[in-house]
């Protein structure tokens, strides 16, 4: 079950993914109002960021393994 605070975090931003590719989205992140938090985990394509009521989230790369041919 959803905390009531999720749910009026998603409805306060569009945080849905969009086709600029991973590299573009901390930045999309950025303009709408995200900040930058140093809490020592970011690096290697991990983010973490806090929405403007100063909630804080990780944006995390998405790794997805080749496709074999059969």
């Amino acid at each position: 079950m959803a905390s009531r605070v999720s749910e009026l975090v998603v409805e306060a931003a569009d945080v849905s993914p969009t086709d600029d590719g991973q590299d573009a989205e901390p930045a999309r992140l950025l303009a709408l109002g995200a900040a930058p938090v140093d809490a020592g985990r970011s690096g290697g394509g991990r983010y973490v960021l806090a929405d403007p009521e100063g909630n804080g989230f990780c944006l995390l790369p998405v790794r997805i393994p080749p496709v074999r041919a059969r």
